[in-house]
């Protein structure tokens, strides 16, 4: 039987995208198959870890978590990083490794412990690498990125549009996409209608993070400049970021980070639920181009209406358009988010429509189908 050691820096108990990602994988694979390895940090998380899933290892780096130079001092720690994740492939009868980027650490980790252990090798790839980096970064990633290119078996990236761009920039690789997978339940769909008194409720999950500040601030003032909406923000992440930038008020409500069940009811009390996406920021072009936001999926599915904030020339945008599955507002207007809420509870035919196709949009990104996947290019790999 393959077993699979699956090295990602950010696990459980960390709120982030590719944690999610990693955990709802993880669903799919037994002790047997699946070991995970990744960033001890100190971080509170009241769901839980379940005994039937793979069982994680933890490598702390001292100095990671400074800001600034904790990602080059974290480096002086790579000798040891290696040799634990080696001790953990081999304790474990493990048959391949499988590498998750947004993190060069653990990608440099994770290729140097397959070489020296010559372990068959894939990389995952949440974000553009070298695209989305500058400096002497960007030169390390240059030299990191092209040596795992060709060291993977197969290069697996996290939606199409990365694919998509990684094939016209990187034409002389093959690419192949591992969607976000999620447990995507049986949605029944309810029309939805407004309320007649005007009073509306709106989700906002996630960090004001470089990926959507901007268009994050500009949604969430348009929305609490009415007094008749209430803001919900559910996010693991501090508060006074989000005072900071002025989104503040007796019609704002924080509610901290829960568990997926619990996030999944709450998305159910609003009436609305938002979509932001960066139009601009201190991340590349490319990143902004090609990013695809994990709590998208959950949104998909949720039965209520989207409103997706977003400009023109991303996937996300692309994916909202083909798919018909949202409002989009593409222009950085807090006038044209005002319009388009009016829209939702207005035309509600058209709403319901996107409301339907955004649920069937959601069973594009069933972990049930990811994992099958990943297990069937596993099994192919050592048979051959």
């Amino acid at each position: 039987m393959s077993k699979t050691l699956l090295i990602c820096r950010s696990i459980y108990p960390m709120p982030s995208g590719s944690a999610v990602v990693v955990k709802q994988l993880a669903s799919q694979f037994s002790k047997d198959q699946m070991v995970i390895v990744g960033e001890k940090v100190n971080y509170k998380n009241e769901t839980t870890w379940g005994d039937e899933l793979p069982t994680i290892h933890r490598i702390k780096l001292k100095n990671a978590r400074l800001p600034k130079v904790g990602k080059f001092l974290k480096f002086v720690y790579i000798k040891r990083a290696v040799t634990e994740i080696k001790k953990i492939y081999n304790s474990n009868n493990c048959t391949s490794i499988v590498c998750v980027y947004p993190d060069e650490f653990f990608l440099f980790a994770g290729y140097l412990a397959s070489k020296s252990l010559k372990a068959p090798f894939y990389s995952w790839f949440h974000n553009s690498f070298v695209d989305n980096r500058q400096g002497i970064m960007k030169l390390f990633g240059k030299w990191l990125q092209k040596k795992v290119f060709e060291h993977s078996k197969k290069i697996f990236t996290i939606s199409d549009g990365l694919s998509e761009f990684l094939k016209e920039k990187y034409p002389s690789y093959n690419f192949y996409t591992l969607k976000h997978g999620f447990k995507i339940p049986k949605s029944n769909h309810e029309p939805f209608i407004p309320r007649q008194d005007g009073k509306l409720n709106f989700a906002y999950t996630g960090s004001l993070n470089e990926s959507c500040r901007e268009a994050s601030v500009r949604l969430c003032k348009a929305i609490i400049s009415n007094h008749d909406y209430t803001l919900n923000i559910y996010t693991g992440f501090n508060q006074d970021l989000f005072r900071k930038y002025g989104i503040e008020g007796e019609n704002v409500k924080h509610h901290g980070f829960i568990s997926q069940k619990e996030f999944e009811r709450e998305l159910a009390k609003n009436d609305i639920l938002l979509l932001p996406h960066g139009f601009d920021g201190a991340r590349t072009d490319a990143e902004y181009k090609t990013i695809f936001p994990t709590r998208t999926i959950t949104l998909l599915y949720s039965d209520k209406p989207i409103l997706c904030h977003s400009p023109k020339g991303t996937f996300i945008t692309k994916f909202i358009e083909d798919n018909n599955c949202a409002t989009l507002v593409t222009n950085k207007s807090e006038e044209e988010i005002k319009g388009a809420i009016e829209n939702i509870i207005s035309d509600i035919n058209a709403t319901n429509q996107k409301i339907v196709n955004s649920i069937k949009a959601s069973k594009q990104f069933d972990v049930v189908e990811t994992a099958k996947y990943l297990k069937s290019e596993l099994k192919n790999d050592i048979e051959n």
